[in-house]
């Protein structure tokens, strides 16, 4: 996987994560990636947790199980198709 973060033409921080095919092939094998931002050189200690699954729903259906999650309709839950 491709880590970077720069900035982009009108000066606005990006973080890039560039995935191969063996990586989309964990991730829809129930492997999920973690990224840690500090050691991408940002400050603050967040995670970035990539997933995959067949559906938006199977991926929140698995993740609810671990995680307290927004929901549909919930401020913060949001879906892009």
């Amino acid at each position: 996987m491709i880590k970077a973060r720069g900035k982009t033409q009108d000066g606005r921080d990006i973080i890039i994560l560039g995935l191969s095919r063996e990586n989309v092939n964990k991730l829809l094998e129930d492997q999920p990636i973690w990224v840690d931002t500090e050691a991408m050189g940002i400050p603050g200690g967040m995670h970035i947790a990539i997933l995959g699954g067949e559906t938006e729903e199977a991926i929140h259906a698995d993740l609810s199980k671990h995680l307290k999650l927004p929901q549909p309709g919930d401020p913060g839950f949001h879906r892009e198709h």
